[in-house]
């Protein structure tokens, strides 16, 4: 039970940032503005609220579709996320997946959809997806850490996780999950 609870305070943080942010002109994880992004995400020392405005442009970046349809079917799932509804979600998710199979968001957004069913199987085929349509989406490297945690495989979710955190250091729960993870899976030292 742990394990869902952490994961939903992470999905809040991370719901509340793709709900709430507004489509640019360019499209997901494709926009040439995300690679120096990335570059000032990665400084450990950034202060904290420069770090959290840098992951907010990079949600941004990776919320917008490029289409208007996807874009407005996923207002739609984001409502239906919100009303914990996430069988109609994953209803119109289909629907984005298929219409845009190369916008890795959709793919994610599904993925944490089928977690909140606890369909870890299809949740871990979405964010694999995810991943290699953008293999720096620290938010499915996290989900993705979070769902093997749940299939009982901690030291595969200790490494996603620490992949995570290698792409955007300022990620304190996630940090925090790994520490304890660490100890659980290489034991504590005399």
């Amino acid at each position: 039970m742990k394990t869902k609870l952490t994961f939903t305070a992470g999905l809040g943080v991370v719901l509340a940032a793709l709900i709430y942010c507004a489509s640019p002109a360019l499209a997901d994880q494709r926009n040439p503005k995300l690679d120096p992004l990335f570059e000032k995400l990665v400084n450990k020392d950034l202060p904290r609220a420069e770090a959290r405005e840098i992951e907010g442009q990079i949600w941004t970046l990776w919320q917008a579709s490029g289409s208007d349809t996807t874009d407005l079917l996923l207002t739609r799932v984001d409502a239906f996320l919100r009303e914990d509804a996430p069988e109609s979600a994953i209803h119109l998710l289909n629907e984005v997946v298929s219409l845009s199979p190369d916008y890795a968001e959709g793919w994610n957004k599904r993925a944490t959809a089928h977690f909140l069913q606890d369909d870890h199987k299809a949740a871990l085929q979405d964010v694999e997806r995810t991943l290699r349509l953008e293999p720096r989406h620290f938010g499915a490297w996290s989900g993705l850490g979070t769902i093997l945690l749940g299939m009982g495989e901690d030291a595969r979710a200790l490494a996603a996780y620490k992949r995570a955190l290698q792409i955007n250091p300022h990620l304190q729960e996630i940090a925090k999950e790994a520490e304890r993870l660490e100890l659980m899976v290489k034991g504590r030292g005399i």
